[in-house]
């Protein structure tokens, strides 16, 4: 193995500590959002029928749950835009980023009836 094939290696290696911190994030979303309706001022159009069934003590986990969760998911996928624009160019990581993310937004405003009414003007 040459250093460069060392090298390349160690570059394209998954980072697993991430993999595991992306699952358990995805776990507190699953969680949160289960937790959600079980909150007495909570938006969620389901009410428990019995009233012992709320939980107002869950806003704890709601609160800190919410405070970070999302932007810990946009700082991990922020970490690797910087090797992967390295690798593709300017013009390639563009193009790329319009058809993952450009195709679905249009496909969505042009879909949904409220985008009429909304910032977004379809």
């Amino acid at each position: 193995m040459s250093v460069c094939d060392a090298v390349c290696y160690e570059i394209m290696k998954r980072l697993n500590y991430l993999d595991t911190l992306k699952i358990v994030l995805t776990l507190l979303v699953l969680f949160h959002h289960a937790a959600e309706p079980y909150y007495p001022d909570s938006a969620w159009p389901y009410k428990p029928s019995n009233a012992d069934e709320m939980m107002p003590w869950i806003w704890h986990f709601l609160s800190v749950n919410a405070a970070f969760f999302m932007g810990l998911f946009f700082l991990i996928a922020g970490y690797f835009v910087p090797r992967s624009y390295d690798k593709q160019g300017l013009k390639v990581f563009v193009q790329k980023k319009l058809m993952r993310l450009g195709i679905p937004v249009v496909i969505f405003a042009k879909t949904h009836p409220w985008c009429k009414t909304s910032l977004i003007t379809c």
